[in-house]
């Protein structure tokens, strides 16, 4: 598997744990049984992908880590050029 390859799954896991966290604050303000149960399946989906694809937190914190350092750096060339222009 190609590291892009990788780093898709990763970016799935991640929109999954994302998916969960927004089900489960939504729950928190506006309870409802109903979205207990959506949120039990997307816990299920995420716990099932990543022991299918063998994804461990190390790797997702690392993972994170180098996105947000990337974001940091096209922010900074962003800045750069605007005062430039």
């Amino acid at each position: 598997m190609s590291d892009l390859e990788r780093q898709a799954l990763l970016a799935h896991y991640e929109n999954l744990l994302f998916a969960i966290e927004d089900k489960q604050t939504e729950n928190r303000m506006h309870y409802n049984p109903e979205r207990n149960a959506e949120v039990s399946a997307l816990t299920a989906d995420a716990l099932h992908f990543r022991a299918q694809h063998d994804i461990t937190i190390a790797e997702l914190n690392s993972w994170k880590k180098r996105n947000v350092q990337r974001a940091s750096s096209v922010q900074h060339a962003v800045q750069l050029l605007s005062r430039s222009a």
